[in-house]
């Protein structure tokens, strides 16, 4: 439908422009034109520069596919096989999404916050409470329902007890801790019934076996949890928060020694596309049965934060309607090695493949044209490597923000790969619509991409291009594939 209004946009300008001139030329000539230059001007000239333009395009779409296909050919792998299944190297990288938690302003589930960008309702608002240097509200991606009372919040209560530093934790904080600490509780539970669900199957099997065989199977899944902490706190908060969430997993009667938390190092440039390659790709060293929840949390809604943000100048306001938008989040994913998954009989409705990532020369802002073409050639790469065509993917879930130049990356992305594509309905930016979540960003841009694909049953392109430099992409898949 946006493609027919737009076109016929495009003639009716056509027809106006070309009338307009030539009546202004018959008028100031003084010249009454015959009947056949009435109809050559009006009818024919309009229709000659529509041929024009429309030969031009396809001209133009023909080169662009010609230079995709050529780096097509460049970075696809040589197979012995005939057919189109994926290598077993590639398969070997696979992982399964087990489950996720997301919690945003456009909703506190996965499905509320894809609802809202398809409908196009994910809309960030002005907020009273929170003002610009000039005493104007701002925009923010403030959570509504959440509220914070020192008084009563549990973690300063916890914190408080016993012989633990004395830390000061600002408003924002606890509004991340808390909404991490909910994300964590909603993956948990999964975990639980899923390892639960797992072993019933497993004890009425082996109800004949000695006690010291069943011990073994008995055995839960093994959880590594990695937290992606915001960039502003101190190590002591660090650990503060990741003592508080292991609390938090033992409550849920989680076995202690089946459970280790840590906290990722500081990165701002890495995703977590990143780690999840680091951790199934490069380290082949996980034990049997194990499974990782990586959890990222962050909330900007505060003074404190606002007033950072102003004095680095990347303040959203009137003067830099491109700036950053003060928002809070939590996004966590529960995965396991997808042949791990199989073979202890576990169910996942997603799975996630060609994780790449590659750095830019030239940094998206400096790059106004777009020369640059690192996020293009990884999804190149990785559809090469994995067997998947252009009608395969069905949509693109990105961390794009509101900055011009990062919509023109995706923008050439999908017109030069996916040009059946509509970029306002099939092309959903994260950011843009969210705030700036931080590092929960490029983890949200996972989850929603595990929603659309296990709804949509069709291959999702989950990418970052955030960074300045730094690009990465994902491929999800359905279990139909």
């Amino acid at each position: 439908m946006r493609q027919w209004i737009s076109r016929s946009f495009l003639i009716g300008g056509v027809f106006l422009l070309v009338w307009l001139v030539v009546i202004y030329s018959w008028r100031t000539s003084n010249r009454l034109p015959s009947n056949i230059e009435v109809g050559a001007y009006f009818l024919g000239f309009p229709l000659l520069v529509l041929g024009t333009l429309w030969v031009g395009k396809k001209v133009l779409q023909t080169s662009r596919a010609a230079s995709v296909g050529q780096a097509s050919n460049e970075t696809a792998k040589p197979a012995d096989n005939s057919n189109n299944a994926p290598s077993n190297e590639a398969i070997a990288q696979e992982f399964s999404v087990l489950a996720t938690s997301l919690k945003t302003c456009h909703g506190m589930t996965s499905a509320e916050v894809l609802d809202k960008l398809k409908s196009g309702e994910a809309r960030l608002e002005l907020d009273e409470s929170l003002v610009d240097d000039d005493g104007f509200p701002i925009p923010t991606g403030r959570i509504a329902s959440l509220t914070v009372d020192e008084s009563s919040n549990e973690f300063l209560t916890w914190q408080r007890s016993g012989k633990k530093p004395e830390i000061q934790w600002l408003t924002e904080d606890l509004r991340a801790i808390f909404l991490g600490g909910e994300s964590l509780r909603e993956i948990l539970d999964e975990a639980l019934a899923i390892s639960q669900g797992h072993l019933q199957p497993t004890l009425q099997e082996q109800q004949g076996n000695s006690q010291g065989q069943l011990k073994n199977i008995l055995d839960p899944i093994t959880l590594e949890i990695f937290l992606r902490v915001p960039e502003r706190w101190s190590n002591l908060q660090s650990i503060a928060c990741s003592e508080w969430y292991r609390k938090i997993a033992l409550d849920t009667t989680w076995p202690s020694e089946n459970l280790r938390i840590q906290v990722l190092k500081k990165s701002p440039v890495q995703t977590q596309f990143e780690f999840l390659s680091n951790q199934f790709i490069e380290q082949q060293n996980l034990q049997k049965n194990s499974a990782i929840v990586v959890l990222a949390f962050e909330s900007m809604i505060g003074d404190e934060s606002v007033e950072l943000m102003q004095q680095a100048g990347v303040l959203v306001n009137g003067k830099n309607p491109t700036g950053k938008v003060p928002s809070e989040g939590a996004a966590a994913l529960l995965v396991m090695k997808k042949l791990d998954a199989m073979s202890m009989g576990l169910k996942a409705e997603a799975y996630v493949n060609g994780v790449s990532q590659k750095r830019r020369e030239q940094s998206i802002t400096q790059d106004r044209r777009g020369k640059d073409g690192a996020l293009r050639e990884l999804t190149v790469q990785a559809m090469s490597t994995l067997s998947v065509s252009k009608e395969a993917i069905q949509s693109v879930i990105s961390d794009t923000g509101n900055q011009i130049n990062q919509t023109l990356e995706l923008v050439a992305l999908g017109t030069n790969l996916f040009p059946e594509l509509d970029l306002a309905e099939d092309f959903f930016k994260l950011t843009e619509a969210c705030g700036d979540l931080g590092g929960v960003a490029s983890l949200a841009t996972l989850a929603l991409g595990f929603e659309q694909a296990r709804n949509g049953a069709s291959c999702v392109l989950c990418a970052c291009n955030l960074d300045e430099h730094q690009r990465s992409i994902a491929l999800i898949f359905p279990v139909q594939r």
